[in-house]
Order: C-alpha cells, then structure tokens, then sequence
C-alpha cells in the first residue's frame, strides 16, 4: 500500500520502491526471453564445449602427459572436425566425399581449430586456439572428424595429433 504525503504526492522512498519493482519486473521478462527465444544454436554451443575440452587436453600436452580429446555427434546432418590450419588462413580437402572449404577463425599461424559443418556443405571455424609449435610437420589438414579420438602430445618443437 502506497503511502501519501500530506499533499496527496508519492514520497521519495515510495518513487525508489516503484522503480526498483519495475526493473526487477523488467529483468525478470529479460531473463526469460532469453531462455525461451530462439537465439540458442546447438550446433555452436557444441563446437564451443568440444573446444573448451580441446584447450584442456593441449594444457595436458604442454605439461608433459597426454591429453585425449573425443568428438562425438549424436546427429547425422551436422559433423565436427578437428583441423589445423598451419600457415594458411584457409584450405580446401575433400571430406566425406565432398569437397569442403575450411576458414580459419583466428589471427595467427599455427591455429588449430573445431569446426562444424552442415550437410549444405557450410563450415564453421570461429573455435581456435594458436599453437606455439607446428603439427606433425603438416601443412593444413583435417586431422579427423566425428566418432574420432585424439591423442595430443608435445615433443621438442611439436605437437603430435594422433586421430584412432
């Protein structure tokens, strides 16, 4: 219950309440828009979890063990690669019988990256991490796909990629 003063006006605290309950209403309406709207892309939000895991196996790598990365994708239409860029910024290979273009989503040389790709033949590679030393000596390459597990290590002056 709002509280009048003498002249019938809403008293400074009351106007501060008002106005902290229409944000908080605000918010609330915020939050759940968020929720609700269709603004989550599984596909990214994938790539993005494959990539945080990436990082921590090339951590294990860069402290001496052997990190072990997994992809896997329960979905048919959408794939998951695991490629290394070297020093180019892009590169075309043949995967899964289909000619692909990969596009390197980072600004630096020796970028290794997760990238998804959609049946229509679109590849995403914005999840990419810079590498301090080379892959097995290679170029550019997709080093593997879904359903592959990598085993990442680091010698003197590079990172060995072992997809099984």
């Amino acid at each position: 219950m709002w509280m009048r003063s003498k002249r019938a006006e809403l008293t400074t605290e009351e106007i501060i309440k008002l106005i902290l309950s229409i944000a908080g209403v605000f918010l609330i309406i915020l939050l759940l828009y968020n929720l609700i709207a269709p603004t989550f892309d599984k596909e990214d939000e994938t790539a993005r979890s494959y990539f945080k895991n990436l990082k921590k196996q090339i951590k294990i790598a860069d402290s001496g063990g052997i990190g072990e990365f997994f992809m896997w994708s329960i979905e048919e239409k959408t794939k998951y690669y695991l490629v290394y860029f070297g020093e180019k910024i892009s590169f075309s290979d043949k995967v899964g019988g289909k000619e692909k273009t990969f596009i390197y989503g980072g600004d630096r040389e020796k970028g290794i990256c997760v990238c998804s790709s959609l049946e229509k033949g679109f590849v995403n590679c914005n999840y990419c991490v810079d590498l301090d030393f080379p892959v097995n000596e290679m170029t550019s390459e997709v080093l593997g796909e879904s359903g592959h597990k990598f085993f990442i290590s680091k010698g003197e002056d590079s990172y060995e990629i072992k997809a099984i």
